[in-house]
């Protein structure tokens, strides 16, 4: 760098230092006078060394933030393309196990990061009474995984009859959630896969002791408006093959809510959010210029019954079978996972 280079910028960054020392506390401004000495004492450098010093970690600071940045971008866009081969994978999967009569239906396990369904996950496909699965810490994942739920697994009963069901436990990131209500995962339809046919109910976990259920409810409702709109109330009732279980997870920290409370709250906030989403869309339905509606239009829109406040049930606007279980996956004297293998069974 040549020193007419240098002197320029020696000569900016007094002028930068000029106009903004007037608004530095003293003791900056005496640290900034220290680090000029010592640089001067030591390196030889005459002007603004504490500036320079500034300067060349703010620019290394950018840099490392922009890399970072594209670092990240690559790793949704690969997180993204991983999940889209997973679903297919699993897809598959069911499929293969369908021709050979080893899975006969699929049990969706799904709910918002942190609720605990990797656990749960684990302690349903590793055995019946949970107690030979070493407890593990887990993380939260990107991919969605896959395995087999086996009744009368310890041959506890001679004359039973064993069923296999296939799990899927399904991430919780916000950004995977278009691919969750997918018609190759949830619905029905145009775009339905192997795994989407064999779907014979969800157990959407959730957190028990955070104290907002807001972000639970949010999913859940997308949830349920998937099925209401795919699955068809009667053939549903017809068929009685479709189920949703509401497992409040953690059940036994201290924080937690009790069952009844939280059915509560997420019925005020599953009708909240049908009022805001249906104000909405009748405001972006005035501004389109659409002035009719059709029922069925409406029903595909909006969760339940118009007019109706939601209730826990069919007749109180549910598009199939909910029900409530508490669970702990830490503590194996809760008899909430019999609750949960009970519902797996039952979708045979």
């Amino acid at each position: 760098m040549s020193s007419t280079t240098v002197n320029l910028a020696a000569q900016t960054l007094a002028t930068i230092r000029t106009q903004v020392s007037p608004y530095l506390p003293p003791p900056v401004l005496s640290l900034m006078e220290t680090i000029d000495t010592a640089i001067y004492e030591n390196l030889g450098q005459q002007e603004e060394g504490f500036m320079f010093l500034f300067v060349t970690f703010l620019v290394i600071f950018v840099l490392q933030r922009l890399i970072a940045s594209l670092a990240s971008s690559r790793s949704r866009s690969s997180a993204s393309t991983d999940d889209d081969a997973v679903i297919s994978g699993i897809a598959q999967d069911t499929r293969n196990n369908t021709a050979t009569k080893q899975h006969y239906k699929t049990v969706l396990l799904c709910g918002p990061v942190g609720a605990g369904k990797t656990m749960l996950f684990h302690r349903v496909t590793s055995s019946n009474d949970g107690t030979a699965m070493q407890m593990t810490m887990t993380l939260s994942s990107m991919i969605a995984a896959q395995g087999t739920y086996v009744s009368n697994a310890n041959g506890e009963d001679s004359n039973a009859k064993d069923v296999h069901v296939h799990i899927v436990d399904y991430p919780g990131h916000a950004r995977l959630r278009s691919s969750l209500l997918s018609n190759a995962v949830i619905g029905s339809g145009t775009g339905q896969s192997q795994l989407s046919l064999s779907l014979s109910g969800i157990i959407f976990v959730l957190d028990s002791t955070r104290p907002n259920m807001a972000e639970s409810a949010d999913l859940l409702y997308d949830v349920l408006l998937q099925i209401q709109r795919t699955r068809p109330i009667a053939r549903i009732k017809a068929k009685a093959s479709f189920r949703v279980l509401i497992c409040c997870n953690k059940s036994d920290m201290k924080l937690a809510k009790n069952e009844k409370r939280i059915q509560l709250q997420l019925k005020t906030e599953l009708n909240r959010l049908r009022g805001t989403r249906g104000a909405i869309e009748s405001t972006d339905n005035g501004l389109s210029g659409s002035t009719s509606r059709s029922a069925d239009s409406n029903n595909a829109s909006v969760l339940g019954k118009p007019g109706v406040p939601l209730d826990w049930s069919m007749d109180g606007g549910m598009p199939c079978e909910v029900s409530f279980v508490s669970c702990s996956c830490l503590d194996d004297n809760y008899d909430g996972l019999k609750g949960v293998r009970d519902f797996i069974e039952g979708v045979c």
